[in-house]
């Protein structure tokens, strides 16, 4: 789900270019807050975990609930970031983590979508 922008008026042309995201897009989308009540409401939380390639993700999530100050114990505790593991089963260093796209293709996934976008 994308969620409208807040801080920022206009989608940074990176993002544009990683998602194919536009700022156009997501203005007829509910704000954060919106979304976070709804899915705080509708998980059960104390059973949910939340999976991650990267701790980019939920930094950014962490961030967006401070900024907004929302309540932030409402989230699951139980977060696993993926990089490692997929590192591990791919026989590589932890140190050298793979992105989103290298992961997919490394594990022989079919890509079928644009990745780091949740409008599809």
């Amino acid at each position: 789900m994308n969620v409208m922008p807040t801080f920022y008026t206009r989608i940074n042309p990176f993002v544009t270019e990683l998602t194919g995201i536009t700022t156009e897009q997501l203005l007829v989308k509910e704000s954060f807050p919106e979304i976070y009540k709804t899915y705080t409401i509708f998980y059960r939380w104390d059973r949910l975990y939340i999976l991650y390639l990267g701790m980019s993700g939920i930094k950014e999530l962490i961030k967006n609930i401070e900024d907004h100050q929302l309540n932030h114990r409402l989230i699951s505790k139980k977060v696993i970031t993926l990089q490692p593991y997929v590192s591990m089963h791919l026989n590589r260093s932890r140190k050298n983590l793979l992105r989103l796209r290298h992961a997919i293709e490394a594990l022989n996934i079919p890509i079928t979508c644009i990745f780091h976008n949740g409008l599809l």
